[in-house]
């Protein structure tokens, strides 16, 4: 019987013993392979080579131009994906780690092919011309793919189910669970990324992507090839090796390297964040060494130069050697599939003037992933051996150093905690060394990659697909971020990092995107929580994030970062905001800050002015509220009781968040509220300087000041009363 008639013959026998694949999801069709057992499981296995099949073998073809070399690497991937399936995440999306495995396996082939190739002879021979269109093509195939690989995997999968499989934009859609619209608008800024890396590589984008559209033709897969595979998929499944015989011994050992490299990719994974982990719990060098600092003043929000701070006239000696334009260079060793590459030099820039130390990296920098850029305040002690300098940080304080000047050679090392005594450096721990070398007696204005935020960010551009998970975006000092879709098209980031609960205070992370021009974005966070004890004490704290199309559609997103912003930070924007908001006229709270005076004016919903000056002698609590907050109308009978108690020593100021003024008017009403209550305009800007010039970012938000005025608590509602009647006992107060 022919082998084709076979086939044919078993799929109708297992039609009738365990029904049809026929419409199956490949999450159902995975499933279905791994749960169940004999006819069902190999059906179903035969029916995901058969969808895929044609995209893989394409894939191979185009990496390796050898159509036999071909067929083993798609084969070999198949049995990748037999040893694999139980581990895959989001069984959806089979047709995009199939895409990945394909040109991984294909590229270890060409890698192996390649050194046979150099213990023989070369030969040089005439090729017929179609040959040569051919090998044309191939030039710059796997130019192609390997940039396909580097997207983002949300740009990556439309790309493979619509161009390389030849899905439409309805059926795609339903295989990522989005809209068609959402798919329209991924595939759109797909191509713009495969255009501008295509040119930069020299492979003309009208090439490259035709070859991406010819793609489209999938090739047919032999049925011989469907069979074998089959064959020794199941024979892997059940005795988890294939006998011999079953494949090739070329696509055995192709499968099994595949393998052991997926393996070191995720134990290299794993053994990178628990680097990580373990640098950050036993200090906050290496974070607080990346972390970027605070906007240069008079820089806008997306404004790329920094001015050069004018050079005061005032210091003799090292303070006037020391200033002018420096160079370093960072030497990052980058390997692909375990094979060592060529390094990435990238050069940093020190622009350093007469207080102050500004870092900045060029283009480089995205290729690895993070980009640091950092602004330092700093002092020198050059009557000390050996010198001394110091570098602080806005929000995360002074860093000890020394420093040794030779010329037009600069050398800093600096710690976390304890100056160094020696030029020596450890990436994890610290201290840090940097070379520097003089490009300039004169500090030069230099350029940011990244509009950056007080306290720190590490701008990460979205290239790497991640490494052993598609969701994985990368990690990030300590902190690792992962992103997945929504059905509505927005981005979901999720930020894990370990917590230390004897470490003391911790500072906050959040996401942030930036667009094509590297403006920021914040993402808007919806839930949070820490669990999961691991050895030392160390716990793990999630937060998710999500950034609303309607502000920055998920396709125009071209850099994610992770943004560490220490209360310091946190009271540095809100000190610029509140003076956006003076400078408007709009009426907000100050900055909270425990232990200092609290000074405001507020017009009331009775045109009144409450003025903190006017509250002299009494205890103030400012509550802040809406009347669809629960926890903030649970509250009001226990204030309302708290105010008529202490009559004429207390007072109460609500400031209400609700929209709708009428249902706020009826709020007060019915539970009683004599005091004065101000409402914050309905209008998105008013609010958003509300919240970020006054900080408050959830309700309630209850501040306790004492009769001198100075905000002595931020509390939670229970401890209300407790605060309240404390201060009113204090002794040496003024009284009313």
């Amino acid at each position: 019987m022919a082998s084709g008639d076979a086939g044919v013959l078993r799929q109708v026998q297992a039609l009738f013993g365990v029904g049809t694949v026929v419409g199956m999801t490949d999450a159902e069709l995975l499933g279905r392979f791994l749960t169940r057992h004999g006819d069902a499981a190999e059906v179903a296995f035969e029916a995901i080579v058969r969808r895929h099949g044609p995209m893989v073998l394409r894939v191979c073809r185009d990496v390796l131009g050898d159509p036999h070399a071909a067929e083993d690497a798609c084969q070999a991937t198949f049995l990748v994906l037999a040893r694999k399936a139980g581990g895959i995440g989001g069984r959806e999306r089979l047709g995009n780690w199939l895409y990945g495995v394909a040109y991984r396996t294909a590229l270890k082939a060409r890698a192996g092919a390649a050194r046979r190739r150099r213990h023989e002879q070369k030969a040089a021979e005439m090729v017929p011309e179609a040959q040569a269109k051919e090998r044309n093509r191939h030039d710059f195939a796997p130019v192609l793919h390997e940039e396909i690989g580097r997207l983002p995997e949300r740009f990556r999968a439309p790309v493979v189910l619509c161009h390389l499989e030849g899905l439409s934009y309805a059926a795609a859609a339903g295989h990522l669970r989005v809209t068609e619209g959402t798919v329209r608008g991924r595939l759109a800024r797909a191509r713009v990324l495969l255009r501008d890396r295509l040119g930069r590589r020299g492979v003309a984008p009208a090439a490259g992507l035709g070859a991406l559209a010819s793609s489209r033709n999938a090739l047919a897969v032999p049925a011989p090839l469907i069979e074998g595979t089959v064959r020794a998929a199941m024979q892997i499944v059940t005795g988890r090796v294939a006998p011999a015989g079953a494949v090739s011994a070329a696509v055995a050992t192709l499968t099994q390297e595949v393998l052991r490299a997926m393996t070191m990719m995720r134990l290299k994974g794993i053994t990178t964040g628990l680097l990580f982990i373990g640098g950050l719990v036993s200090g906050a060098g290496w974070l607080t060494h990346h972390a970027l600092a605070d906007r240069p003043e008079g820089q806008q929000e997306g404004q790329k130069a920094v001015p050069a701070v004018e050079v005061p006239d005032r210091d003799e000696g090292d303070r006037r050697v020391i200033l002018g334009t420096w160079t370093t260079e960072i030497v990052i060793p980058r390997a692909v599939d375990g094979e060592p590459q060529p390094p990435l030099r990238l050069e940093e820039t020190w622009v350093i003037t007469g207080d102050r130390i500004v870092t900045a990296q060029d283009e480089e920098a995205l290729k690895v992933g993070a980009v640091h850029e950092s602004v330092y305040r700093y002092t020198l002690d050059p009557d000390v051996t050996p010198k001394a300098i110091d570098l602080t940080e806005p929000g995360w304080g002074t860093f000890p150093g020394i420093y040794e000047l030779d010329g037009d050679q600069l050398r800093i090392s600096y710690g976390v905690g304890e100056r160094p005594t020696e030029f020596t450096h450890d990436d994890q721990r610290g201290p840090f060394l940097k070379t520097l070398k003089r490009v300039s007696p004169d500090p030069r204005p230099v350029t940011p990659l990244f509009a950056t935020a007080p306290g720190g960010s590490w701008a990460i551009h979205p290239d790497d697909p991640g490494g052993a998970t598609d969701k994985l975006t990368s990690t990030i000092g300590g902190v690792v971020l992962l992103t997945e879709d929504s059905p509505d098209g927005s981005l979901q980031v999720t930020l894990a990092h370990p917590v230390d609960p004897g470490a003391g205070p911790r500072p906050e992370y959040r996401a942030v995107a930036f667009d094509e021009d590297r403006r920021r974005y914040l993402l808007e966070p919806t839930l949070g929580g820490t669990g999961g004890s691991a050895r030392g004490g160390v716990r793990v704290s999630l937060q998710r994030f999500r950034m609303d199309p309607e502000v920055l559609p998920e396709e125009e997103i071209a850099y994610l970062g992770v943004e560490i912003v220490t209360p310091g930070a946190l009271l540095m924007e809100a000190d610029r905001a509140f003076e956006r908001a003076e400078a408007a006229g709009v009426e907000v709270l100050p900055p909270p800050r425990v232990g200092e005076p609290f000074e405001f004016a507020l017009t009331t919903m009775d045109g009144e002015v409450v003025r903190s000056e006017d509250l002299r002698g009494k205890v103030v609590l400012i509550d802040c509220w809406a009347s669809w907050c629960s926890p903030c109308m649970a509250k009001m009978p226990g204030l309302k009781a708290l105010h008529e108690r202490h009559d004429g020593g207390f007072e109460i100021v609500g400031v209400c968040f609700d929209k709708d003024a009428e249902k706020a008017k009826e709020a007060i009403e019915s539970l009683g509220m004599t005091w004065p209550q101000v409402l914050v305009p309905d209008d998105e800007e008013v609010r958003r300087l509300w919240s970020e010039g006054s900080m408050i970012d959830g309700l309630p938000r209850l501040l306790v000041l004492d009769r001198r005025g100075v905000l002595r608590v931020d509390c939670a509602p229970e401890e209300v009363e407790e605060q309240v009647v404390r201060l009113l006992g204090e002794p040496g107060q003024p009284k009313p």
